[in-house]
């Protein structure tokens, strides 16, 4: 092979010695726009590489950026379920304790306008009865709140305050006794 690429080599400086200057000037600016134009076309091709690659980069960091939103977005969801869980779970549990309360104090109430028409009237046990009822109503209404609440502190602040002003009304009726 070397041999081949030397004969070749020697035979292209015998005939350049002997053909005249135009052309071999006419070859040279041949070989020039050659090489030229390989340069371009390997540029060219260079250029066409790196614009497909960083095409190719950018779709992969979008992608990579949609995902990363997309996981964001699902993680946000689940948290937003449990939250809503949870909120639902204390709900559930303060309606349910103050129910109990309710029902304790209801008790409560009836004892005490059997004790006042014992001892006083039953007019009077009427009178009491009346009003405690409207206290427990009262108290019944802001417990059913918590199933519409959206702001589960402010209904339980109600309906603690609600059920206080109940037990304050039984404890000055068991003083007039």
């Amino acid at each position: 092979m070397r041999r081949i690429i030397l004969f070749a080599l020697v035979s292209t400086a015998a005939l350049a010695a002997c053909e005249n200057p135009r052309e071999k000037q006419e070859d040279a600016k041949r070989e020039a726009d050659q090489k030229v134009a390989q340069a371009d076309a390997e540029r060219d091709k260079k250029l066409s590489d790196a614009q497909r690659k960083a095409a190719e980069e950018s779709e992969k960091a979008d992608r990579d950026a949609e995902k990363k939103k997309q996981d964001v977005r699902q993680a946000a969801e689940k948290k937003e379920l449990e939250s809503a869980s949870d909120i639902r779970q204390r709900k559930t549990d303060l309606k349910a304790d103050r129910e109990k309360t309710l029902a304790d104090l209801d008790k409560d109430a009836a004892e005490l306008r059997a004790d006042i028409e014992k001892k006083q009237s039953k007019s009077a046990a009427e009178k009491i009865g009346d009003e405690l009822k409207t206290k427990s109503e009262s108290v019944r209404q802001a417990i059913d709140e918590f199933d519409s609440s959206t702001d589960v502190d402010a209904t339980k602040k109600r309906v603690d305050d609600r059920i206080d002003d109940y037990k304050k009304t039984m404890k000055d009726d068991r003083k007039g006794l």
